[in-house]
Order: C-alpha cells, then structure tokens, then sequence
C-alpha cells in the first residue's frame, strides 16, 4: 500500500489524497476488526443466540464492535467529505480557495479524534469521569 502512495505521489498527486487513502485505510481495517468479532461472537454462539442473547449484548466486547463500527462508517464518510472538498478546490483551480497540505492534515486530525470519541465515550463509565 505503500508503495502504491508513493507512486500516486510521483504522478502529480497531492499529499491529501495519500493522506486519504492512509484513512480509509485505517478504516477499512476498523470494520475488519468490527467483522472479525462480529462472525466470531456468531461462530461460538451457534445455536444458543435466544438463550444467551442478553448477556452478549451487555458484554464490553458487543459495545467496542458497535463503537467500532460507528467509527468506521463515520470516519469514512468524514473522509471521504474533506478529500472531496480539498479535490474540488485543487482540480477546479479555485482561487479564492487555496487550500493547502497543512491546512488539510489538521482537518482530517480534528475530524478522526472527534469521530474516535464520540464513537467510544459510551464505553467509559460516569465513574470514571467523576
């Protein structure tokens, strides 16, 4: 994968869209980690689903699945929205609009940590906070 943005990099691309590409590549591989639990919670509650259902679904490793697939999906979405918006201005050669590597990276930052807290701040417990 690397290599790949190191070769987009070399045929007049912009750091965004590596930068875009490293995060849906980070989020791609959250609803990996999302599906693995996902089809292994199914693989050993063959059968017994009805009759261990609430205990699954209070269980933390049920929270951190849907924590992580809120993040996944929400981090997708965010990133696909700023690239566009950074595409749009760079391809289009909006000059009221220059918007650079530096002004893109924070962007892409604050938009992910906010997205990562709102997924997993239902997992921390107000005993914790206070």
């Amino acid at each position: 994968f690397f290599y790949l943005c190191k070769r987009m990099r070399g045929v007049g691309t912009y750091w965004a869209d590596v930068v875009l590409c490293l995060t849906l590549l980070f989020h791609n591989f959250t609803t990996g980690a999302y599906l693995v639990i996902i089809c292994w919670q199914r693989w050993e509650l063959r059968g017994e689903y009805c009759s261990r259902d609430l205990a699954w679904r209070s269980s933390l490793l049920c929270k951190v699945a849907g924590a992580l697939s809120y993040a996944a999906s929400r981090g997708t979405l965010q990133s696909v929205v700023i690239g566009t918006v950074f595409r749009i201005t760079h391809r289009w050669k909006v000059d009221s609009i220059r918007v650079k590597m530096l002004q893109v990276l924070p962007v892409f930052l604050v938009a992910n940590l906010f997205n990562l807290t709102m997924a997993f701040s239902p997992l921390l417990s107000l005993s914790l906070l206070l």
